[in-house]
């Protein structure tokens, strides 16, 4: 076991911090995501006063797994229907808010003499959003259940495909110049659609089928094994052809969501995305670094 013990060590440096930085930032009415990075600090590098995190890749590892724990749980909540029912509202936010954030930072860019190139990266950077903080800080607040927050989640899965999109583009700017390949971008945009198609057949077609089928088989302890070995499947899935892992945990959990398991299934998750969820933020905290900002 001599190799698992940085790995426990680094863990239990960073649980306890978080547990006390939590504690304190309740007392003080603060949001938790503020402790949890608070012990990020503590235990990273830039702070001398601690031991400091052994093996940061460990914990790199285990705060992606995080990031898709906590959009799964977030698509358990968001069938298809709900999405749809606030699709028109979402499309018109995300145009007009990536468009205006864009041409925004664009500006400042150029005014700042910076290349044609990195100006554009530089707006399109500022347009991407944080599904895991915005959703944990709804959740702190008790908000996910107002009727903004679906329409809110639209705008973050709409940045995500069009961060994926986004992507293609750049790096093909960044390879060739200037030259933008079309036939990269229509070969993106085709891989989207035939990955959305996908998820859309195994929603409608297999998924209920199969819990229905096997509903006699399942204890909680199976049903959690099969719905994680699900997410992380269609994470896998995703990442093959090129898309983030986060897209495919949402998708995922959506899709779930259309079965007769999506309340149990999200008792179960809790506190496995609570464990994850908090070794993300952690690890948001550990690369932290003051003499950035002093300097």
């Amino acid at each position: 076991m001599s190799h698992l013990v940085p790995l426990i060590s680094d863990l239990a440096m960073i649980l306890t911090l978080a547990g006390l930085a939590t504690i304190l930032c309740k007392k003080l009415n603060q949001p938790l995501i503020l402790g949890y990075m608070m012990a990020g600090f503590l235990a990273s590098p830039h702070f001398s006063l601690l031991p400091n995190v052994i093996d940061s890749d460990n914990i790199t590892v285990w705060s992606d797994i995080g990031v898709i724990f906590i959009l799964f749980d977030l698509g358990l909540d968001y069938n298809f229907n709900k999405i749809k029912s606030t699709a028109n509202t979402a499309i018109i936010a995300a145009v007009t808010e990536f468009t205006g954030i864009a041409c925004l930072g664009f500006a400042c860019a150029q005014l700042l003499g910076w290349s044609l190139t990195d100006s554009i990266f530089t707006g399109c950077m500022l347009t991407m959003s944080s599904t895991a903080v915005v959703s944990k800080t709804l959740g702190e607040l008790n908000l996910l259940k107002q009727a903004f927050a679906p329409i809110a989640f639209g705008i973050l899965v709409l940045e995500d495909i069009s961060g994926i999109i986004m992507m293609v583009v750049l790096s093909t700017v960044a390879a060739a110049g200037s030259a933008i390949s079309p036939l990269s971008m229509l070969e993106s945009i085709g891989l989207l659609v035939f990955f959305l198609i996908i998820c859309f057949i195994i929603g409608i077609y297999f998924l209920p089928t199969f819990f229905k089928k096997t509903r006699q088989y399942f204890n909680d302890e199976t049903l959690l094994i099969v719905s994680l070995g699900l997410c992380l499947s269609m994470v896998v899935l995703a990442s093959k052809m090129g898309f983030s892992s986060a897209l495919g945990a949402f998708l995922m959990g959506t899709l779930l969501s259309g079965t007769i398991y999506t309340r149990r299934t999200k008792v179960l998750l809790e506190p496995v995305k609570n464990l994850f969820s908090g070794i993300f933020f952690v690890s948001v905290g550990m690369i932290v670094d003051p003499s950035v900002v002093s300097g």
